[in-house]
């Protein structure tokens, strides 16, 4: 299961090499026709139409990496050969039509390319930032490829002040899209994009309605917490990918916590999540004895964490730092752990308690050394 994740985001950067550098030689594709402004013609819209066929067909014939690599950029450069607002608009409902089901079993499974001819139509959908482009968005975020749906949460991260602005029906229909596909996330890569688009201090809230925009984020908040102990295990059973994942996850608790209407009590929820992943990253540093990338994804998570915590509590504290560095003549990790326990002490006047997040007895190393250098499963 890890080998065939590790290797499926091999193939995104991959991808994105052979973007940069691949010399593909095709054929010349159909003439497209891009009027300056103003709304395309039904011919127009037919030349568009041929033109991603085009580019969708070799793509799945394409037996050479550089040719998907060719054909890939060709669809997406095509998006940019116009700021027409039709244009745009009708690329991607076409795109939609042509390139999206390619990826809904579009390709054959025993081909060789699979992987990477399902990143290229990947790429060329979420550099599509247009509403009508989200049913591709969702079938991505729920595909089995965690680079597609890591592309998939890119994509929306994209559109979504564009979403947000609409309907407030058709909002709902992308969060609970969203939440769905959340609920269900495995690739920790993927979790740490889920984490981004959580964030949403960036969206412009100006054409987006007030309750829209509060739906936004109490669904997103809810989507976090419903998931938070769940993959906070992930960090205690020592894998380091997640604790990177984690390390995304800060601002979008910041900001989701400071848009809810519960006020202190939403502030002390925030914070019992962060302590509640300190907890689980200091526990996954003492298994690793200080040494491997378990210890050095999770000394950046606990950094993060504790300024995290200053600015959501004003407590001007740093237990955890001087844990970190500070010259120790006990065991290190045995300080990081009570560093947690001094903030747990620092915020009972907020209501935090001490953690209950169980270890995964499966997946937790059985010796400090073994976690330092071999990271459990994901």
């Amino acid at each position: 299961m890890r080998e065939t994740h590790l290797r499926s985001l091999r193939l995104f950067v991959l991808a994105w090499c052979l973007v940069a550098g691949g010399s593909g030689l095709l054929a010349a594709p159909p003439d497209l026709s891009v009027p300056a402004s103003g709304q395309l013609s039904a011919a127009e819209v037919d030349q568009l139409r041929n033109r991603l066929k085009y580019w969708a067909d070799q793509i799945v014939k394409a037996t050479a990496a550089a040719d998907v690599a060719a054909a890939g950029t060709g669809a997406r450069d095509d998006y940019r050969l116009s700021a027409n607002r039709d244009y745009q608009y009708r690329f991607a409902e076409v795109a939609d039509e042509v390139l999206s089901p390619l990826l809904k079993g579009g390709i054959p499974q025993d081909d060789k390319l699979l992987r990477l001819k399902e990143v290229n139509l990947a790429l060329a959908l979420s550099r599509v930032p247009q509403v009508n482009i989200m049913p591709a968005l969702v079938n991505m975020v729920n595909h089995a490829n965690p680079a597609v749906r890591y592309l998939g949460w890119e994509g929306f991260r994209a559109v979504r002040s564009q979403v947000l602005a609409q309907s407030p029906q058709f909002a709902r229909n992308m969060l609970e899209a969203l939440a769905a596909a959340a609920a269900k996330e495995t690739s920790a890569p993927v979790i740490g994009s889920v984490f981004e688009m959580a964030d949403v201090s960036s969206v412009s809230s100006e054409a987006i309605p007030a309750n829209t925009l509060n739906n936004a984020q109490q669904t997103m908040f809810k989507v976090l917490e419903d998931r938070w102990a769940q993959w906070c295990q992930r960090v205690l059973a020592g894998d380091a990918e997640m604790s990177k994942a984690f390390q995304k996850s800060p601002a979008a608790v910041k900001t989701l916590s400071a848009a809810q209407a519960g006020g202190p009590a939403s502030k002390k929820k925030a914070l019992q999540m962060m302590v509640d992943l300190s907890a689980c990253a200091a526990g996954a540093y003492d298994f690793s004895a200080g040494r491997g990338p378990i210890a050095t994804e999770n000394t950046v998570l606990l950094r993060v964490c504790e300024g995290t915590l200053v600015e959501l509590s004003g407590k001007n504290s740093n237990h955890l730092v001087v844990a970190l560095t500070g010259d120790q003549t006990a065991d290190r990790g045995a300080a990081v752990r009570e560093a947690v326990y001094k903030w747990i002490d620092d915020l009972k006047d907020v209501g935090v308690v001490e953690p209950s997040i169980a270890p995964q007895a499966t997946t937790q190393p059985t010796t400090r050394e073994t976690a330092a250098t071999e990271p459990a499963a994901g």
